[in-house]
């Protein structure tokens, strides 16, 4: 079977639910094209493939794709985050939500139209579309083994703008275990905003926003001690996945995640990570408690995730939808 995966980029959906299930099986014909830097008349799929359609295309190739329906064997669209009601979500800026759910509806009402399907990301997901009978993509991924280092010890948070209530909450945290912790750098990808949330705390590293091939790039070159993964307990946050256990295991690292969703039932507590519910003291004892464990003790955690991403990749039930 052939699919063709269209998206307004490469974005890590694409690659943790698409891309990764072709190269763990090369027996796999999975084509993944950028929508957004090529027009639908340059290409041609052939017939019969199944089109996946990941969030956003243009509305080109949604004219395109109304003309051009019946030569796939399957349409499906495939969302990553509860896009209907991220207007109403505290979590992200009004303008976001608001845009992210007018195209959800935009783009829905034209796939219907041609009989697509629905697609989701996690099982919560796809609870909240009874009646179309979602069906559920895992991501999946299996990291490179990577020995633990000593040298020049970080600790990290990877997130967008979008998770800006967990970054300043994460902040009076960080102070606290930057004075615990002489030696250690706190890395953080964020704008001005998170800038100016960090100032005045010592050795903590901003990055500017990257694109996701170049973010891949330099996590594969660098090489951390702990990753944090906080998700506040909100309907739109218990639709997401627990795609932060890859990011945070690519770069060898162990990794602290919030109880809950999405990363219960994922994340094997003192095994393949640590579970620790949302209050800033736990938080400080438990970030404290791994960095000042032995390097045995983290490598030991580190490779239990890295196995766990491996069993998890070969489960029958992870293959895609013909």
């Amino acid at each position: 079977m052939k699919y063709i995966v269209l998206s307004s980029e490469i974005t890590p959906s694409v690659y943790y639910y698409f891309q990764t299930r072709a190269e763990l099986d090369p027996s796999l014909d999975i084509q993944c094209i950028d929508a957004s830097h090529c027009s639908p008349f340059s290409k041609s799929f052939g017939s019969g493939a199944v089109l996946i359609i990941s969030r956003y295309i243009g509305l080109r190739w949604l004219w395109w794709l109304y003309w051009h329906h019946l030569e796939f064997s399957k349409i499906a669209y495939f969302i990553d985050d509860d896009m209907p009601r991220a207007f109403s979500s505290h979590e992200l800026s009004w303008r976001y939500g608001l845009k992210t759910t007018l195209k959800f509806h935009l783009y829905w009402f034209w796939i219907k139209r041609v009989k697509g399907v629905m697609w989701c990301s996690t099982p919560e997901l796809a609870k909240r579309f009874p009646e179309l009978k979602a069906k559920v993509i895992a991501p999946i991924y299996v990291p490179k083994e990577r020995p633990q280092s000593e040298a020049k010890p970080v600790y990290f948070y990877h997130g967008t703008w979008a998770h800006r209530h967990e970054i300043e909450w994460l902040v009076p945290i960080v102070r606290e275990v930057q004075k615990r912790f002489p030696t250690h750098t706190f890395e953080i990808i964020g704008n001005r905003q998170v800038r100016q949330l960090f100032n005045g705390i010592p050795r903590v590293r901003v990055l500017s926003g990257k694109k996701w091939a170049d973010y891949k790039e330099y996590a594969e070159h660098v090489h951390y001690q702990l990753g944090l993964a906080p998700c506040f307990d909100s309907a739109f946050n218990r639709a997401r996945s627990h795609t932060k256990l890859f990011d945070i295991t690519r770069v060898g690292a162990v990794g602290i995640y919030s109880e809950g969703l999405p990363y219960q039932g994922k994340v094997i507590d003192g095994q393949t990570g640590l579970l620790v519910p949302n209050d800033s003291r736990l938080w400080i004892e438990a970030i404290s408690k791994l960095l000042e464990a032995p390097l045995a003790t983290r490598q030991a955690m580190y490779l239990n995730a890295v196995q766990w991403c491996g069993e998890d990749a070969t489960l029958s039930e992870h293959q895609l939808p013909s």
